[in-house]
């Protein structure tokens, strides 16, 4: 590289990328994972590190009604449960399960 570009610098940083590869794959994958984190912080759900990835090609972004996008936070608008479950039962463990939880949809759960 040195002898390419002149650069000293840039010849120590490709070095230092081939000698130690997996510094690469290490900070790829901690900037996919701080990119979701800071996506669910600030009330966006993110699939995960493709879609996330995928963002940047997408021309054209789809957003569903479900009130997510309008009042900024989601919300069970319905339930539908097996014949012999009674509602009220249902919606009682799914809040204790989900009571500690600070996902978006687990809140949304426990508030219903």
């Amino acid at each position: 590289t040195f002898l390419f570009t002149g650069s000293l610098i840039n010849a120590f940083a490709v070095m230092i990328v081939m000698s130690c590869p997996c510094a690469t794959v290490l900070a790829a994958s901690t900037a996919i994972s701080a990119g979701i984190s800071n996506g669910a912080k600030n009330g966006i759900l993110i699939k995960g590190g493709d879609a996330l990835e995928n963002v940047s090609k997408a021309d054209v972004f789809c957003f569903d009604k479900t009130g997510t996008l309008t009042t900024g936070k989601p919300m069970v608008s319905d339930l539908l449960t097996m014949p012999n479950v009674d509602e009220k039962e249902l919606v009682k463990y799914a809040a204790i399960a989900e009571y500690r939880n600070s996902h978006p949809i687990a809140k949304s759960i426990v508030d219903h």
